[in-house]
């Protein structure tokens, strides 16, 4: 993504030149500054110099209006001591050119030349000189000597990378110097041989070294007299045992680059990894491509014995016994050594695995003696030696298993139509396995890809190949993981199968518990590190707190639970998992509140998967007791995660096991206290019903002793009463529990009573409640949940009152909670609201930036589907803002098009009902007003908005939402207003309708002020007019009937 601000070609904001000598100062100050605050002193003397005007203070303040309105207020933030850049470092081109040179280097030092080189794509081509001696200059020369260096660390990345030719002309202007830096000659002359220019690298070679010679009386340093000993031998180079299959080769493209980097710097790599990843395959292509002009490549698969290990090396490097030779040295290391010091080489030894520490006996000795060795091994089980560097060669991803896939199904079957889906889940299913995907894409012989698809819970009956050129334990999947079984202990083989009960990933305390559930005396580390060490596990740091966890491949998953089953064991695991979920749930169900709640997140987070797979086990086999347990931690996350869907698509089963009798343990009969209040609350408020089984179960349990679940009981208790005895009966409970002595009910009534207000457009009582909870919040009680909540949803109603700048304030403190707590959903809402309080602000180029942080991936994904549509309405806004109209209803039309017909389980199916269109028909209806009332499409709009208004006004207070049923008031009152042939008095009275009705105002073309101004000036008094002929209609004591009413009426007008 391009910088927002640059400076070293031109100074621009978003590509928009910013005039003026002095604001161009002023920003190359502050840049240079790279966010520490300057005083005001040092701005003027860095931007009048030596002429400061005589008020410079008031100068100053006006350049930094100046430049903050071309611009942003980031751009110069005001601070304690003075001012201050406000952008992060990737939005400035000078910064972020500076971090990409010091990033190059830190790569260059770790050998990792692949990143050098992704990086050296963003360096600019050059930069700017200023025309005088300022700021502006030091910051353009401080990033061309920075980028100058890091051109020469490109071209040895290149160089390492095998690109010669391109390394050659880049590193040419550093290599011809009189004296160059001994690793630039070094790369250099290695890229001019390997780019048919031996004679030429010779020659320089010896420029260098009579160089050396005049000036110092040395010799060029080691470094370069090994490649001068490459250089001669490279005239006659060998690859012995180096071969290819003849096959495209798919997706290893930056492994290939990386690896080939790797056996050029270091001595001793390990391609690492499970079976079937095609480690052999990579090491081949390495091979072919090693700078080295000696290559042995030595597969090790048919040496089982230790013993046998040095022989076959030595027969592989054409160092056999020669029964001619007196003076034959008779070690076989010695020899082996004698052999490879002739040279530079790499040795490449294939499949290591079974006899890993003889090799790594042989390799240690032997690099330490050859510092022109290098050794790439492939295994799955590291060497353990200080020289070894460990390449994990990863699984396939996504897009590049498919086209392997692809590849190899066309091949089978040429004209074999291929659904891409289908072909995704196969591949995804086989855990991204090069093998298994070969495999399984040979099957598309004589099966369809849907076939192979619902066979994969059989893959290794399925997955059986007669690739005749393929190794034995190749020719089948089973074959893979049965290689490395067979190299286990018992103990080991023991851990394996039971460890694949975990249906996802697991930690080491995850693991020891299970062990030693059928094993007390267990070693789970050393369990772990052995499969780990076999590459049967993988490591991965988890998404909550960053910790280590283990995972097995599918594939591995599944072998092991094959061998599990025959050990006749699976029950008795299947059992011991629902015993550690339900101890970790209950643990964590006392730890939910307070300062230890964002570790109980993290750790539900990390264990949703295995979670929702043992709820459903403890379901499908009665253990009801551990289901509920789960199940309300489970239920618990989804709330505080904001992904209360996952809830609705388990109401059913939760409510089995919530009313089932059978529970009798104290903390599963508050697990269901817990189900039950959440499945009341739901029932009543979405489908308008409650299930007396529900209710009676409640009423036997009681509210417990746990103060928590009991004060949220008794508010729901109230709540529910606007079901059954109406809104005022649930507004009297509601308000005497908001006064009770218990801080539990305190809060659970105050936040209910907050809720009824809101949906009945009574924002500012509402907003008095949230104030009064912010005010009560106990970090000891609460946890920072409650926060992100409280503030959450007061920037939600602020929003909705039209107070958007006010409404971002609290965004931004709801933020950081609200990630941390994986809120994902609720964060990137949060996002959306602060963009909206920089529109309206007039803050354009701000609110864009801010929309650009929201995850719109995250957002499609989201089961909360439709209100990612107001992403597409913010975008509309910013549109219309720029005097882009066009645009502006394009992406309203598409917001349109994306939220109907979208409904979601749990709520209600009428569109008069659902709170998402009616706010997106409002905002495409209002934009219409204000641009272009009399277009058709505005006009069917129109009706039907016209419509869903009539259905809705029947139907309340039924589904009581007035502000989303405000808004769509609103924007039919202004197209009314907008237009020349409407009843002016009708349109604004449906303004004021919509007012009182609290209408969400969530959009600056929505906002009260601008629409009750254009009221005015459409038709003179026509708004004092409806408030009076109102006020006769109105009834304080039943106001909701009174909007009901009065908005009828004004229907029935119209239709007439």
């Amino acid at each position: 993504m391009a910088a927002a601000l640059t400076v070293l070609e031109s100074v621009c904001w978003h590509g928009t030149p910013l005039p003026g000598d002095r604001s161009h100062a002023l920003i190359a100050a502050l840049v240079l500054a790279e966010g520490r605050t300057v005083s005001p002193e040092d701005l003027i003397a860095d931007v009048w110099r030596e002429a400061s005007p005589a008020d410079a203070r008031k100068a100053l303040q006006v350049l930094v209006s100046r430049v903050r309105k071309q611009s942003s207020a980031q751009v110069v933030e005001h601070t304690a001591g003075g001012y201050s850049l406000g952008l992060a470092r990737t939005d400035v081109d000078a910064l972020a050119t500076l971090d990409a040179c010091t990033a190059m280097k830190t790569a260059a030092r770790q050998g990792d030349w692949a990143t050098v080189h992704r990086l050296a794509a963003d360096l600019p081509a050059a930069t700017r000189p200023s025309e005088v001696d300022d700021a502006l200059a030091e910051i353009r020369d401080r990033v061309a000597a920075a980028v100058t260096d890091c051109r020469a660390l490109h071209g040895r990345a290149l160089s390492r990378l095998g690109h010669h030719q391109q390394a050659v002309e880049l590193l040419a202007p550093f290599a011809e110097a009189a004296l160059p830096e001994d690793d630039v000659l070094v790369d250099y002359l290695r890229s001019l041989a390997a780019a048919g220019r031996l004679a030429d690298a010779a020659e320089r070679y010896e420029r260098h070294r009579h160089t050396v010679a005049e000036r110092t009386g040395g010799d060029p340093s080691p470094a370069l007299q090994r490649l001068h000993r490459e250089l001669l031998a490279s005239d006659d180079p060998v690859q012995q045992g180096v071969r290819t299959d003849g096959t495209s080769f798919i997706g290893r493209d930056d492994d290939l680059q990386a690896l080939t980097a790797a056996v050029a710097t270091r001595q001793v790599t390990t391609i690492l990894g499970p079976g079937g990843l095609g480690k052999t395959r990579i090491a081949h292509l390495v091979a072919a491509r090693a700078r080295q002009p000696v290559v042995h490549f030595i597969e090790l698969v048919g040496v089982t014995q230790a013993d046998d290990l040095e022989p076959t090396v030595l027969a592989a490097i054409g160092a056999r016994d020669k029964v001619s030779d007196r003076h034959q040295v008779t070690d076989p290391r010695a020899r082996i050594v004698t052999q490879l010091a002739v040279a530079p080489t790499l040795l490449v030894l294939d499949n290591c695995e079974q006899i890993i520490e003889a090799v790594a006996a042989l390799v240690g000795p032997l690099v330490a003696q050859l510092p022109d060795l290098a050794v790439l091994t492939t295994s799955r089980m590291p060497l353990a030696i200080h020289a070894e560097h460990l390449y994990p060669l990863a699984q396939l991803s996504g897009e590049q298993a498919v086209q392997l896939f692809t590849d190899r199904a066309t091949a089978a079957r040429p004209g074999i139509t291929l659904d891409s889906d289908t072909v995704a889940q196969v591949c995804d299913r086989l855990d991204g396995l090069p093998l298994a995907i070969e495999l399984a894409a040979a099957r598309t012989r004589v099966m369809s890809v849907a076939d192979i698809r619902d066979r994969l819970d059989q893959r290794f009956a399925l997955l059986r190949g007669n690739i005749r050129d393929a190794p034995q334990r190749h020719q089948t999947l089973h074959a893979v993981i049965d290689w490395s079984w067979q190299m286990l202990d018992l103990s080991a083989q023991r851990a394996l199968r039971e460890l694949s009960v975990f249906p996802d990933g697991f930690d080491l305390s995850d693991a020891e518990v299970l062990l030693r559930h059928t094993s007390p005396d267990a070693d789970g580390l050393t369990a772990v590190e052995t499969l780990l060490d076999h590459s049967l596990l993988q490591t991965y740091e988890s998404d909550g707190a960053g910790r280590v966890r283990y995972r097995m491949l599918e594939t591995v998953r599944e072998f092991g639970r094959d061998r599990l089953a025959e050990a006749g064991d699976t029950d008795v695991l299947r059992a011991a998992l629902r015993r550690w979920a339900q101890a970790l749930c209950r643990d964590l169900a006392d730890r939910v509140h307070g300062s230890t709640q964002v570790d109980v997140v993290d750790k539900l987070w990390d264990e949703e998967v295995n979670l929702t797979a043992v709820l459903d086990d403890s379901v499908d086999s009665g253990d009801i007791e551990a289901a509920v347990d789960i199940c309300r931690m489970l239920l618990w996350l989804w709330q505080v995660t904001s992904r209360i869907p996952m809830g609705f698509a388990r109401r059913e089963a939760m409510t089995r096991i919530a009313v089932d009798p059978v529970v009798t343990d104290p903390h599963s009969l508050d697990s269901q206290r817990v189900l039950l209040d959440w499945i009341q609350i739901i029932s009543s408020f979405l489908s308008r019903t409650t299930d007396p089984a529900v209710t009676n179960r409640l009423r036997e349990l009681g509210p417990g002793d746990d103060p928590a679940i009991s004060g949220s009981l008794r508010a729901s208790a109230a709540m529910a009463l606007t079901e059954t005895a109406g809104q005022q009966a649930a507004e009297g409970a509601l308000t005497d529990l908001a006064a009770d002595e218990s801080p539990w009910v305190r809060r659970a009534a105050t936040r209910w009573l907050a809720h009824l207000f809101e949906n009945a457009g009574r924002t500012t009582e509402a907003l008095s409640l949230l104030d009064r909870a912010l005010a009560e919040l106990d970090p000891d009680l609460d946890g920072p949940w409650a926060t992100a909540e409280l503030y959450g949803e007061r920037s939600g109603l602020l929003v909705q009152s039209g107070r958007r700048e006010e409404a971002a304030r609290d965004a931004a403190t709801a933020i950081s909670p609200m990630r941390r707590l994986h809120a994902d959903y609720d964060a990137a809402m949060a996002l959306l609201t602060i963009a909206l309080g920089r529109l309206d602000a007039g803050d354009v180029s701000g609110s864009e930036q801010v929309l650009q942080q929201i995850d719109n991936e995250l957002l499609l994904a989201s089961q909360e589907a439709p209100n990612n549509r107001v992403v597409d309405q913010a975008l509309a806004e910013i549109a219309a803002a720029k005097g882009d109209l066009p645009k502006a209803l394009e992406l309203q039309r598409l917001a349109l098009r994306r939220v109907r017909g979208i409904h979601l389980e749990g709520f209600a199916t009428e569109d008069h009902r659902n709170p998402w269109l009616l706010g997106i028909l409002a905002a495409n209806l209002t934009t219409y007003a204000w641009h272009s009332p009399d277009d058709p499409d505005a006009a069917d709009l129109a009706q039907e908005c016209a419509d869903l208004l009539r259905l809705a006004v029947a139907d309340l207070p039924a589904q009581l939402d007035l502000p989303a049923l405000g808004a769509i008031t609103f924007a039919f009152g202004l197209w009314l207003l907008a237009r020349d042939d409407s009843d002016a008095l009708t349109g604004a009275t449906l303004l004021v309708l919509a007012h009182r009705a609290g209408y969400n105002q969530a959009y600056p073309s929505m906002d009260w002020t601008r629409g009750s101004d254009f009221a005015q000036q459409r038709a003179p008094g026509a708004m004092d007019r409806a408030r009076a002929q109102l006020e006769r209609e109105w009834d304080d004591g039943s106001w909701i009937e009174s909007w009901q009413s009065a908005l009828d009426q004004r229907l029935q007008i119209l239709r007439r």
